[in-house]
């Protein structure tokens, strides 16, 4: 498990406590230790060139920052889609199989459905906001396949039904593939890597421009580091689709549970 996802397993206030005082501690030191060693007076004559440095380094993060936020933003919304596709389509893979003319076929189907169901709820869910698999939900969807293939219709009816049971289970299998990758997924490295730089020389720069009011310096500096923490917070929020407070959760599978107990 990454550092980002660890940071989603404590509470949000706390992670985003870590890293907004973690940005903040090194603009404070990083500031006062340049006031320290380096005279505002000696700042003076290159103020004008590293105000324009700077404001093409803000426009490079900024692009940068954009363009990692629209990503996780739109895998998110990805992955929520295909999930609320998935319990859709068990859902009707359940009503197929109330609907099988041997009745004691189709409740031994339903059973192992909802079997299914309530440990992708009680277990593979819980497991994916540790980035980890459940093999109890492996070994079920394994049984109800080996079921499907041992199942033999004998009328024009049930093949219909059994072959619209077998398509609506091939796609099951196939967007619940998808939502476990999307449990796994991160940003790559290099991304992370990219952003962190970029996030320190960002706050660095702010430490070269001469400011006789010491405190204003200070909160101007801060004020970016701030800022830059929320962001980072929020990108590590959307690059996990299935942990921390912005999460995709198993409405339709829950709605399911609902019609179980209803009979």
């Amino acid at each position: 498990m990454s550092l980002t996802a660890y940071l989603l397993q404590v509470p949000s206030w706390l992670s985003l406590s870590l890293i907004t005082f973690s940005l903040l501690a090194f603009s404070c030191a990083g500031l006062w230790l340049t006031n320290r060693k380096w005279p505002i007076h000696e700042r003076e004559s290159f103020k004008e060139v590293a105000g324009f440095i700077y404001a093409t380094i803000g426009v490079i993060f900024g692009v940068l920052i954009a363009f990692v936020v629209l990503i996780v933003w739109e895998q998110l919304n990805e992955t929520k889609k295909n999930a609320e596709v998935e319990s859709g389509v068990a859902l009707a893979l359940y009503r197929n199989a109330s609907l099988y003319p041997d009745k004691a076929q189709s409740e031994d189907l339903k059973k192992q459905l909802q079997s299914i169901v309530r440990s992708i709820l009680e277990e593979e869910y819980p497991a994916m906001q540790k980035m980890a698999s459940s093999p109890p939900t492996f070994q079920l969807i394994e049984a109800f396949w080996q079921k499907l293939r041992d199942l033999e219709p004998k009328t024009a009816k049930e093949n219909i039904l059994y072959s619209q049971i077998l398509k609506e289970m091939d796609e099951w299998a196939k967007l619940r593939s998808l939502r476990l990758q999307a449990a796994r997924e991160e940003l790559p490295g290099a991304v992370w890597i990219s952003l962190i730089f970029g996030t320190l020389i960002t706050i660095a720069f702010t430490f070269i421009f001469p400011c006789e009011n010491r405190k204003v310096h200070y909160l101007m500096s801060g004020a970016v580091a701030l800022l830059i923490a929320f962001v980072l917070y929020n990108i590590i929020e959307l690059d996990h689709p299935f942990m921390g407070s912005v999460c995709v959760k198993p409405e339709g599978y829950e709605l399911m549970l609902r019609i179980f107990t209803k009979g």
